[in-house]
């Protein structure tokens, strides 16, 4: 009976450092995705400045 306790809170921890690990990957992930969204609005402005949007759009 003991024996079987220790494993079953074996096995809990190691679910547990599994399933942070996991999330610390998609944290991860996430971030870098933010990152290289900055990133490519960053570059988009840099190499277009002179982009501005019609003023003359407005419907009469």
């Amino acid at each position: 009976m003991f024996y079987y306790k220790c494993k079953v809170i074996k096995s809990n921890t190691e679910n547990g450092l599994l399933f942070i690990i996991k999330g610390l990957l998609s944290i991860i992930i996430d971030l870098l995705s933010i990152f290289t969204g900055l990133y490519a609005i960053i570059l988009h402005t840099r190499t277009f400045p002179k982009y501005q949007p019609i003023q003359n759009s407005s419907i009469k």
